[in-house]
């Protein structure tokens, strides 16, 4: 003999609260899933910041390394180029040219500006770029010796290399570095 009722009627209710529940859980997980997707996408966001910015950091190093560059050909091979000259090679070796015969311009940057040796397209739809500023600080002194003709003291540069990473979209990244070099004064 079986006393017990059918079970539709032991707990009428228990079957609400069962769907009541699985909808709680279920939107918890939603709510999860939609912060994780947003949290990735920010993810990605930083990511593509952090190379464009060090792109740009390379940009600048490579205008650091023109200018070593042609300091060193200043030095060893001069080559011949227009006083009036401000952009490239040539503006940057009458700069130094200009900086070191008008002692009066010391302490303030001589811009030389972007030519196409100073500009390239690493991809399609961005272009990258450098200017340049330089600054004589002066003659280098050398100590621990005895005296020292002041035309063999080598010269003291501040070179800043300003680059920018710029895309099709109008974004653009800047980046500065900023080196000194010391060069001999050619005889």
């Amino acid at each position: 003999m079986n006393t017990r009722p059918p079970r539709s009627l032991q707990h009428p209710e228990a079957g609400g609260v069962m769907i009541l529940v699985t909808l709680m859980l279920l939107v918890l997980l939603t709510v999860a899933a939609v912060a994780l997707s947003r949290n990735a996408l920010r993810e990605l966001i930083v990511s593509g910041s952090s190379r464009q910015g060090t792109e740009t950091r390379e940009i600048a190093d490579s205008g650091l390394d023109y200018t070593i560059y042609w300091m060193i050909q200043e030095r060893e091979n001069r080559p011949t180029v227009d006083p009036a000259a401000t952009t490239g090679y040539a503006g940057l070796i009458a700069a130094m040219d200009k900086l070191r015969n008008q002692p009066e311009l010391g302490g303030r940057y001589y811009t030389i500006n972007t030519d196409s040796s100073m500009t390239f397209k690493p991809a399609s739809g961005k272009t990258g770029s450098f200017n340049l500023a330089l600054l004589r600080m002066g003659k280098l002194p050398i100590v621990l010796t005895s005296q020292i003709d002041e035309r063999l003291k080598p010269d003291l540069w501040a070179v800043r290399s300003n680059a920018t990473l710029s895309y099709s979209g109008g974004m653009a990244f800047n980046n500065s570095r900023e080196i000194w070099v010391s060069t001999s004064i050619k005889q």
